[in-house]
């Protein structure tokens, strides 16, 4: 008898769940645990993203601040001009 993992079987699957299929091995059903769960990875994942989002609002406030630069050199002159 072949063991067979039905296209409708696959669709019942719940979240974290997934079928292994290994050479000479019938398919079995895995559970993964999701990131929410593992509060040690979704602790990590909020650092790292807490530090993306500053570092990205500090890039963001440099090119408006070089933006700002370049304006008032344009209109004054030069940079010369400005310590006048």
């Amino acid at each position: 008898m072949l063991d067979t993992f039905t296209v409708g079987d696959q669709q019942r699957l719940a979240d974290g769940e997934s079928v292994i299929i290994g050479r000479g091995l019938a398919p079995f059903v895995a559970y993964t645990r999701a990131t929410y769960e593992q509060r040690g990875l979704r602790r990590r994942i909020g650092q790292e993203l807490a530090t993306v989002n500053r570092d990205l609002a500090l890039a963001r406030a440099k090119v408006v601040d070089d933006a700002d630069y370049e304006r008032m050199i344009s209109v004054s002159g030069g940079p010369m001009e400005m310590q006048k």
